[in-house]
């Protein structure tokens, strides 16, 4: 199995550009960081359901802990808890579920930055069916 190509421009946070920012994130220094709202930051990136996709980013607990959850088209990903200094590489595997496009993070507590993020789909292998599909396999 191999990686297809980058799907998350601006990954690194050079700008502000291609992020729309919910209130409470700003992008300074090269992470996007958050103290203050529990909001969202987002993407709208090129995926399709039912494909399997790699995603990683690298969180940062600025002080004290920090929380953060994260999603892929509708699919929910993770939520991370974490304490100051600490900061974690996070890469997970995830087939896209639904119609929504996005990578979405979700601040929950404390401050926190981010960095690094990429999503890449996983080329070659089976997708493993999502909920929809299992749902409808009882009905059978």
């Amino acid at each position: 199995m191999g990686l297809g190509p980058e799907l998350v421009a601006n990954g690194g946070f050079a700008d502000e550009t291609v992020w729309v920012e919910g209130i409470g994130w700003g992008i300074t220094g090269g992470v996007a960081s958050n103290s203050t709202n529990d909001s969202d930051l987002y993407q709208s990136i090129s995926i399709s359901s039912g494909k399997k996709y790699r995603i990683s980013v690298l969180l940062i607990a600025n002080g004290g802990g920090a929380s953060i959850s994260w999603d892929i088209g509708g699919q929910g990903i993770d939520l991370v808890y974490f304490f100051a200094p600490d900061s974690s590489e996070k890469t997970k595997d995830v087939v896209a579920s639904g119609d929504d496009t996005n990578i979405t993070f979700h601040r929950e507590s404390g401050d926190i930055s981010i960095d690094n993020v990429s999503v890449k789909e996983i080329l070659g292998g089976l997708a493993i069916p999502g909920p929809e599909f299992m749902d409808e396999m009882e009905d059978w």
